[in-house]
């Protein structure tokens, strides 16, 4: 097909005869009202040549136009896609890093045996609620602090479906049992109550796992921090009891399960463990404890949790009672409990859980593991 440039176009429409219509707009008016007068008294198709002749223009300059148009080779990505299906699509490098490497995800850590581990929070990819994910890290001479920002900075929370951590632009000091955040003058936590709340979130998701009571904050040397909507913040104290409960959520099929504490905190355990069988549909929150689970009775005694299920309650080896076994420990440390036994369901064993003996609550949720493939 001919290509056309601008010029060939202008010089091609000066050459076409120039339409006029030398009548006013009253003739032309009073010579169709006389001649839909004089027909049957149905109106009588016209066509004017004016407007004739507007539409074979309009229909010229398209069909020159054509073959100028920019033809569009691939769909661009709108918000809220995949990002990771996003990078595999455009950036070949990054899908081989990505097919090289192996996430797994063990809903809990259970028996630490000595080894190293941090905490950190990290939001979901909607920017709604906060995921605490846990690392092992290797037994050298670093401090804690060090350890945190180190990890903070090499995790890869795309992998999991979830947006980038916010501890790895902080600068973090530790004293005994408080630690100071350190931030510039031109942070960006305070520009908004989403931004505001992130940051309080994500502080203290990550720290009420770590042995410190507070956390001070301080601007390029000066003590508080500026968050906007909640004005000047000098201190936070760290609660390691938030009494939540534990919902699944998975960013999508491409993404491992997660266990997420809830944005509410609960009068009671009880009220927890029914929030767990409902899910949330606002923050897209999954229950962790299946319908099909009948659950006959919590008692506490104590530091300890005895959870008993029914006799129709038939437990097996599948995900689905594995994250629920988790879950339910999980919410028992955030109440306090400091041991959990499962009573009935039939099976003795559910994943790393032993049922009917009493098991010690977890120390942290969500251990992830990358590794590559050829592992």
């Amino acid at each position: 097909m001919r290509q056309w440039d601008k010029k060939q176009i202008e010089e091609l429409l000066t050459r076409m005869p120039k339409l006029q219509d030398g009548r006013s707009a009253q003739e032309v008016y009073r010579n169709v009202q006389q001649r839909i007068e004089k027909s049957d008294g149905k109106p009588k198709r016209f066509w004017l040549m004016p407007g004739l002749a507007s539409v074979a223009v309009a229909l010229l300059l398209v069909v020159l136009a054509l073959p100028l148009l920019p033809i569009r080779e691939q769909e661009v990505p709108v918000p809220g896609q995949n990002q990771l299906t996003m990078e595999k699509e455009i950036n070949p490098a990054v899908k081989e890093e990505k097919l090289n490497r192996k996430v797994s995800i063990q809903p809990s850590l259970l028996k630490p045996e000595g080894k190293k581990y941090i905490t950190v929070a990290a939001p979901d990819r909607n920017i709604q609620f906060v995921v605490p994910l846990t690392y092992m890290v290797k037994q050298e001479g670093d401090t804690l602090v060090q350890t945190l920002e180190g990890t903070a900075a090499a995790m890869n929370e795309e992998r999991l479906g979830l947006s980038r951590n916010i501890i790895q632009d902080l600068h973090v000091s530790d004293d005994q049992n408080k630690v100071t955040v350190q931030v510039k003058e031109d942070h960006p936590f305070g520009n908004g109550s989403a931004s505001e709340n992130m940051f309080i979130d994500s502080i203290e998701e990550t720290f009420r796992w770590l042995p410190y009571d507070k956390v001070e904050f301080t601007t390029d040397d000066h003590k508080g921090i500026s968050l906007g909507n909640m004005g000047e913040l000098a201190e936070l104290p760290i609660n390691h009891f938030l009494r939540k409960a534990y919902l699944t959520y998975q960013a999508d099929e491409d993404y491992p399960k997660l266990l997420v504490p809830t944005v509410q905190s609960y009068e009671s355990l009880q009220a927890a463990m029914e929030a767990m069988k409902r899910g949330d549909e606002m923050y897209e929150l999954r229950a962790s404890i299946p319908t099909d689970v009948e659950i006959k009775e919590i008692k506490g005694d104590h530091s300890h949790l005895t959870v008993r299920f029914s006799e129709n309650t038939k437990l097996s080896n599948e995900e689905s009672d594995v994250y629920m076994l988790h879950a339910i420990m999980l919410a028992a440390r955030d109440f306090g409990y400091k041991s959990v036994q499962f009573e009935g369901g039939i099976a003795e064993k559910i994943g790393d859980i032993t049922l009917k003996k009493r098991q010690v609550v977890p120390q942290a949720p969500n251990v992830v593991t990358i590794r590559e493939k050829h592992e």
